[in-house]
C-alpha cells in the first residue's frame, strides 16, 4: 500500500490540474510568472523521461560520486544530459552565453554555490539527487515519497517566506536560510558519525 501512495497522488494532482485549473499556473507565453508548457506536450515528455530514468538509474549524487571513485558511467550520463540539453536549446535559438541575461538567473555566485552545496549535501544524506526521489518515489520507496513531498513544501515555503532569488539576485533570508541548513546538515553528520563510531561492535 505504501508503494502505491507515490503513483497515487501522482494522480490525484493531475486530475486536479485538469478538472477545474486549481493548480494550474501561468500557460506559455505568460508574462506574470513562471511559465509552464502544455500539458499535452509536457505529460508524454515527462513519462518518457521517467522511463529513461528509471530504467538507467540516473542521480546526480551518484554521477559526482563516480568522479572520486573513477566509475565513469553515472559521470558520462550526466555530461550527456547536459550536452542533450545545450543541443537542444541552440537549436531553439535560446542559447545566450555567459553569466548575464541568464532565464530567472543571477550574478550572485556564493548564494548560487550555498544553495547547490546544500542539495548535494542533502541529497548525499538522502541516498539520491532530487530527481532520483521523484522517480524512487513513482517506484514506490515510502521513503523517496516522503522527500519529494518535503521538497515541493519547501519550494511553496521558499515562496511564501521570500527566500527564493529573482533575477535581481538573491535575498539575505535566502542566503541565511541555505547557510543555516548547510550548518543542519554537517551537525546531523557529525552526530550520525559519532553514534556509528560508538556503537558495539555486532558480534
Amino acid at each position: 500500500p505504501v508503494g502505491r501512495l507515490g503513483p497515487a497522488l501522482a494522480l490525484g494532482l493531475l486530475a486536479l490540474f485538469l478538472a477545474g485549473g486549481v493548480l494550474r499556473g501561468p500557460g506559455p507565453g505568460a508574462k506574470d510568472g513562471p511559465v509552464h508548457a502544455h500539458w499535452a506536450a509536457a505529460l508524454p515528455l515527462g513519462l518518457a523521461a521517467g522511463e529513461m530514468l528509471q530504467a538507467t538509474g540516473f542521480c546526480g549524487v551518484s554521477a559526482a560520486r563516480g568522479i572520486f571513485q573513477r566509475r565513469w558511467a553515472m559521470p558520462a550520463a550526466a555530461a550527456a544530459l547536459v550536452l542533450g540539453y545545450g543541443v537542444v536549446v541552440l537549436a531553439a535559438g535560446r542559447a545566450t552565453p555567459g553569466f548575464a541575461g541568464q532565464p530567472m538567473a543571477h550574478g550572485d555566485h556564493l548564494a548560487s554555490f550555498l544553495g547547490m552545496a546544500l542539495v548535494g549535501l542533502t541529497g548525499a544524506f538522502a541516498g539520491g539527487c532530487p530527481v532520483r526521489q521523484v522517480v524512487m518515489a513513482g517506484e514506490g520507496n515510502g521513503d523517496a515519497l516522503v522527500t519529494a513531498a518535503g521538497i515541493a513544501a519547501g519550494g511553496a515555503l521558499s515562496h511564501t517566506m521570500g527566500l527564493v532569488s529573482t533575477p535581481d539576485g538573491a535575498t539575505d533570508a535566502g542566503r541565511n536560510a541555505a547557510a543555516a541548513g548547510i550548518l543542519l546538515v554537517l551537525v546531523y553528520a557529525w552526530s550520525v558519525a559519532r553514534g556509528s563510531a560508538s556503537a558495539p561492535a555486532s558480534p
